[in-house]
């Protein structure tokens, strides 16, 4: 009994050590489902299933603790039980996933051969355990309001830190979806006509509200002009420059400010381009939104579907539960759900390159893989033109080993898809993938 509890928590740790130190630990992650077969034979396959999700996902959710913590209301003991909650309910359906591979593999006892049972057994694991990952994918979140998973929880995050997973992932999946694809190493170069410049967020949950300027409208645009200005951009004037910020760095309705925009195109000179993470005004409504600016003018904007619950919006069976309503929106407006014709869902940047906007939970929970391969195709023949994902994140709400996970999974993703992503958060730029221009 010690070393079905030894194994236990050895799986568990090597789970949590994957995604805590990827750059060192990633390979751990193909230990865990090993050292849990033993474990799999023993009666209360429930309770070590949820004593290995309580270890396992109480480490894991540290980030969501420093989240609570950090950037709600929450005082201390609420964020101790929130955090214990969703650990709690998450550690559940670990149970649940050991109590069915137990009992799966104990019906194959009865196979008399020797080899079809073990065979059928180790089929019965593999199978259970792709089917728990895939369940957590799509259905985790549900109680929330919404038919939705949560993605970040799949084992093959860790292993995108290795470019020989990426090629093995981006082979399999042009496979799965009748995709010829060119396998890119996981670090691109920028080819040399084009220049990425990050514009770094001035404003945001970590930093700079407690400036004079922080709250006003025009005083964040004539930061952001500074910043714009000090970037040089006519040294460039040979090369294609593209200037990206990431989601909310203007934190105000831009449309509703063209003086701010006229402002930043004092100093942007033809070649430059400008996409920027910013709030949209429409019908009484407030949204999320990526703008394309070019020569003064808003050439086009997307607007964002996907809202995080209880950050940008409300879910209806939870809006009786005042201490929820005020835990991140307390005195702030909820997000509206944005409605995006097929024109605002392709930015055409360049005569060679498209561009599909994507604004940060987006991309992580709602987007599909198979929704971008089918813009792809429909674009490529449409007008032979390539295609870039544009994601821009706001990951300044969480710790770095969250942020690291989000990178990794965009890895993973890009790889299956097979574009490239121009990934935008509030510390950098980076193009992850082949840039086709």
């Amino acid at each position: 009994m010690i070393t079905i509890w030894f194994n236990i928590l050895l799986s568990a740790t090597c789970f949590s050590a994957a995604f805590l130190f990827p750059q060192f630990l990633a390979w751990t992650i193909v230990l865990f489902l090993p050292l849990l077969i033993p474990v799999f034979w023993q009666k209360r396959a429930f309770a070590h299933g949820f004593v290995w999700g309580i270890a396992t996902y109480s480490i894991y959710s540290i980030w969501f603790f420093q989240l609570l913590r950090t950037h709600s209301q929450a005082s201390m003991l609420l964020a101790l039980g929130v955090y214990g909650i969703v650990v709690v309910y998450v550690a559940l359906t670990s149970g649940l996933w050991f109590w069915a591979t137990h009992k799966i593999v104990t019906i194959a006892e009865r196979i008399t051969r020797m080899i079809t049972r073990r065979l059928l057994q180790g089929v019965s694991i593999i199978a259970t355990t792709v089917g728990y990952f895939v369940l957590l994918d799509r259905w985790l979140l549900t109680p929330l309001g919404r038919v939705e998973g949560f993605s970040l929880l799949n084992p093959l995050i860790p292993l995108a830190h290795y470019g020989w997973f990426l090629k093995i992932c981006a082979l399999v999946c042009s496979l799965m979806y009748g995709d010829s694809l060119k396998i890119a190493p996981p670090h691109q170069k920028i080819p040399s006509t084009v220049v990425f410049l990050h514009l770094e967020p001035l404003v945001n949950k970590k930093k700079g509200e407690d400036k004079p300027w922080a709250w006003s409208s025009r005083g964040v645009g004539q930061e952001i002009f500074h910043q714009l200005h000090a970037l040089n951009i006519q040294q460039y004037d040979d090369k294609q420059v593209f200037i990206v910020a990431p989601e909310s760095t203007y934190r105000f309705a831009l449309n509703q400010y063209p003086e701010i925009i006229n402002l930043w195109a004092t100093v942007l000179p033809k070649n430059a381009q400008l996409l920027i993470g910013a709030l949209y005004h429409g019908d009484g409504k407030l949204f999320q939104a990526a703008y394309w600016i070019h020569q003064g003018r808003i050439i086009n904007l997307y607007v964002k579907k996907h809202r995080l619950p209880f950050v940008e919006k409300i879910p209806n069976i939870w809006r009786k539960f005042q201490w929820l309503n005020e835990l991140f929106l307390k005195d702030v407006v909820e997000f509206a759900p944005g409605k995006n014709k097929r024109w605002s869902k392709i930015f055409c940047l360049t005569p060679t390159l498209c561009g599909v906007p994507t604004l940060c939970s987006e991309f992580f929970f709602r987007r599909s893989i198979r929704e971008f391969v089918s813009f792809k195709k429909i674009l490529q023949k449409d007008s032979g033109r390539s295609m870039a994902i544009f994601l821009f994140v706001n990951n300044s709400w969480f710790n770095d080993y969250f942020c690291t996970i989000l990178e990794l999974f965009t890895r993973l993703k890009s790889a299956a898809i097979g574009l490239p992503v121009v990934y935008v958060t509030h510390e950098k730029v980076e193009v992850i993938g082949n840039l086709p221009l």
